[in-house]
């Protein structure tokens, strides 16, 4: 081997350590498997009795949800009752997620859309106590999936899942989607089981009540699904409530009677009213002696349409040209 190899041969060697030492002092990136594994959301959701969801600001969150007792309210949207079915979904699915890692350093949020600024915040506490606090990236990945992390740990995940969509009712680009409290109120007008329900009364202007009693499924079974429009500030004014078109009370075998009250159109519009639903606190005694009544009930106003309305009464009115079942025992 002549001196013009040899020389030819060392250059390429000293390339090669060159290129190894190079390598070897490289900061190495963050490799991270695309393995799904469970979030180990450990909370107890069911002892929840607050939730806060918002964008960017979680101390003034657009969607406050709040229980009493069993029954969750949507305090941000005048304290109607919340869609309690909607609020189970959203904490089954908190609990179950998983995803992929696809990150763990703070600098890397920005690319994710889920620093504090930009993220949309899942809150669920009780008692003023934090029992957990997710983020939900911005940046748009697809319909079904989305950038999540929990407060406090840089780990980011890209998880699979509908929640955004089924159960926070956002749909499209995540960086300009608005959060609605009033998409979280319960638009059933009448949620009471049929079998609680001992009668049905119904009254036009200031005329007398007229009951129905008997088989009362059928008619009950079609309010069911009678769902108003919107829910507007009980507080207003230029509801026509004062003084009701008609009203149509449930009784029921226990706890406080619901009262449905009809009042003016609806501002801008020719086929929908104010509808006033109020659950009636009972008359309650002391001692036996003295009754008086409980504190007074919430109120929801809610706009709905007239063809809803017609329905109702157009039903109640059927029921009523309908002769009573013979419970005369047959000869």
């Amino acid at each position: 081997m002549n001196s013009r190899q040899l020389t030819i041969l060392g250059v390429v060697l000293a390339v090669l350590v060159a290129a190894v030492a190079i390598k070897r002092f490289q900061p190495r990136k963050e490799v991270f498997r695309e393995e799904t594994q469970s979030l180990d959301v450990r909370v107890d959701t069911g002892a929840a009795d607050r939730i806060t969801i918002s964008k960017g600001t979680p101390e003034a969150p657009a969607i406050e949800l709040a229980k009493t007792e069993s029954t969750w309210t949507v305090p941000s949207a005048w304290h109607a009752k919340a869609d309690g079915e909607r609020i189970k979904r959203l904490l089954t699915r908190l609990t179950e997620l998983t995803g992929e890692r696809r990150g763990n350093r703070e600098q890397l949020f920005d690319d994710f859309g889920i620093t504090d600024a930009k993220a949309i915040h899942i809150t669920l506490s009780q008692r003023n106590t934090e029992l957990l606090h997710v983020l939900l990236g911005t940046k748009s990945v697809g319909w079904d999936q989305f950038f999540l992390r929990r407060a406090g740990s840089p780990a980011v995940f890209l998880c699979r899942s509908n929640l955004l969509s089924s159960e926070l009712g956002i749909f499209g680009n995540l960086e300009s989607a608005t959060l609605k409290a009033e998409s979280w109120v319960d638009r059933r007008l009448f949620d009471a089981a049929p079998e609680t329900v001992t009668g049905v009364e119904l009254r036009e202007g200031s005329g007398e009540w007229r009951r129905l009693e008997a088989d009362l499924a059928p008619y009950l079974q079609s309010l069911a699904n009678l769902n108003a429009t919107e829910v507007v500030d009980p507080d207003g004014s230029g509801y026509g409530l004062e003084q009701p078109v008609w009203q149509l009370r449930l009784t029921k075998k226990e706890g406080a009677p619901i009262e449905l009250a009809v009042g003016g159109t609806r501002a801008g519009s020719t086929d929908a009213r104010y509808v006033k639903v109020t659950a009636i606190p009972p008359l309650m005694v002391r001692n036996g002696v003295l009754p008086f009544p409980a504190p007074p009930a919430p109120q929801t106003v809610y706009v709905v349409s007239s063809s809803v309305l017609e329905q109702i009464k157009t039903g109640f009115e059927d029921r009523m040209k309908k002769p009573a079942p013979d419970t005369q025992p047959t000869s």
